[in-house]
C-alpha cells in the first residue's frame, strides 16, 4: 500500500519530535505519547523503527533557491 507524501511527512515529523524529547530526558513511551498526543503503540512503532533510521533520515532536505 503506498502512503501520501503528507502522511510520510507527518511521520517524519513524529520521529524527529520524539528523537528531541528523548535527547531532553523524557524515555518514557507513556510521557512521549502525552507530549505528542498519540497512542502508546504508536510510539513503539516509531521507537522500533528509529533503531534502523540513520542519521540523514532525520533531516529534511531544502531545495536551493535561485
Amino acid at each position: 500500500m503506498k502512503i501520501s507524501y503528507h502522511r510520510r511527512r507527518k511521520i517524519k515529523t513524529r520521529r524527529i519530535a520524539i528523537r528531541d524529547l528523548i535527547l531532553q530526558g523524557i524515555e518514557d513511551p507513556i510521557d512521549l505519547a502525552k507530549e505528542l498526543k498519540v497512542t502508546v503503540p504508536t510510539i513503539k512503532r516509531d521507537l522500533e523503527a528509529m533503531k534502523t533510521m540513520r542519521e540523514e533520515d532525520f533531516i529534511f532536505a531544502t531545495r536551493q533557491s535561485l
